[in-house]
């Protein structure tokens, strides 16, 4: 399963990634408050399939997607060699009526099982 398929108020990041994200990108915010509430931040460098006029020009004004969420029902963490991540191919499942998500490289390793996920914004930089 695609992420964005998992993800509450998907509408416009399904406009600009009708396929879903098909290449690799990086959590690189995962924030835990109190009663299983969590904030996460994946980043791409997918090209959207549309322009966004406030954002500029790919590859002149920005390279990467921040897209932002809040999720509610965080359990069953495993964070290895946070200092080591990067990009690479983010695995989404259902399982039990809960989400999970996998990413991992040859040092390093995220994995977490949620109940929602829900888009708050997306924002641009340039690397």
């Amino acid at each position: 399963m695609n992420i964005l398929d998992g993800i509450y108020n998907n509408k416009f990041l399904k406009s600009i990634f009708p396929a879903g994200l098909t290449e690799s990108a990086l959590i690189a915010h995962i924030g835990f408050d109190p009663d299983s509430e969590f904030s996460l931040n994946i980043h791409t460098r997918q090209k959207p399939s549309r322009e966004i006029p406030t954002w500029g020009v790919w590859g002149i004004d920005y390279d990467t997607v921040v897209i932002v969420m809040l999720g509610t029902g965080i359990d069953d963490i495993e964070i290895a060699d946070w200092n080591k991540i990067d990009y690479g191919n983010v695995e989404c499942e259902l399982r039990n009526r809960r989400l999970h998500i996998q990413t991992k490289g040859e040092d390093w390793k995220i994995a977490f099982t949620f109940k929602t996920l829900t888009f708050q914004q997306s924002r641009t930089y340039l690397s």
